[in-house]
């Protein structure tokens, strides 16, 4: 067997997210060979067998015809860049993110984006968050590396606040003692006042607490490097979460 012909097409548009290819392959014993999918992946095939040349050649004609129709054109296969699907541009901004949040510690980090892309994929959550999926997204990450990587704490639970940021500068290898400005500082200090003093004290050594407002009475957050602020703007925006350094004009 050999080939006779191989005709290939492209649909790919910025508006309708669609960056897809179909391939024909018409070999010399009769054989149609039809493969599609979406660009840079190797995509799918079905194969049909046919008596003669002129009854292939009927059918694959047909088939371009109907390809045109609907927007393919003509092209060169491997000339056009792979794009992202949403999910796997969501996959890698969670990825980037916890590994830029985890200051150096790549198990950690790994673990957490294991578990955010088990949480994001499994049957019961997707059914749960149905038309929700920005909702989803949130609640994964937040799950998936809660007292690990980030902090979500009740506005009135200073306690936890005080202990999760312990927890997450043991986790990052960060050595730091922070001065509260008093003796018993989860009966004198608010979650907010407790965020403020410790993002004042973690720059000092270029460090930073961002802060995700969630949208309840809850703050969640993480620590990065002051250097990285606009890479964990931009993975956290890629997310769908709009995060920031605390804000004295809110929390204090």
């Amino acid at each position: 067997m050999s080939i006779l012909q191989k005709r290939y097409f492209e649909l790919s548009s910025a508006e309708t997210g669609e960056h897809k290819f179909y391939e024909l392959t018409l070999n010399d014993d009769g054989t149609l060979i039809s493969r599609y999918g979406r660009i840079g992946a190797n995509g799918q095939s079905k194969t049909q067998h046919f008596d003669s040349i002129e009854a292939m050649l009927k059918v694959a004609d047909k088939t371009t015809a109907e390809k045109l129709n609907k927007g393919y054109q003509p092209a060169t296969p491997g000339e056009t860049a792979a794009q992202e699907t949403r999910h796997q541009r969501i996959l890698r901004c969670a990825r980037e993110l916890y590994a830029l949040i985890s200051n150096g510690n790549t198990a950690l980090a790994q673990r957490c984006s294991a578990e955010f892309k088990a949480f994001i994929e499994d049957a019961d959550n997707k059914e749960e968050y149905e038309e929700q999926e920005d909702e989803l997204i949130a609640t994964g990450f937040k799950e998936a590396a809660d007292w690990e990587l980030l902090f979500f704490v009740d506005w009135k639970d200073s306690e936890s606040m005080l202990d999760v940021l312990a927890t997450l500068c043991s986790n990052l290898n960060i050595d730091i003692e922070f001065d509260w400005g008093c003796d018993n500082p989860e009966d004198e200090l608010e979650v907010g006042q407790i965020m403020l003093l410790a993002h004042e004290q973690l720059q000092q050594r270029d460090y930073a607490l961002w802060h995700w407002d969630t949208g309840d009475d809850a703050y969640l957050g993480w620590i990065g490097h002051d250097d990285d602020y606009d890479s964990i703007a931009n993975f956290s925006l890629g997310l769908g979460l709009v995060a920031r350094y605390p804000d004295p004009a809110k929390l204090g």
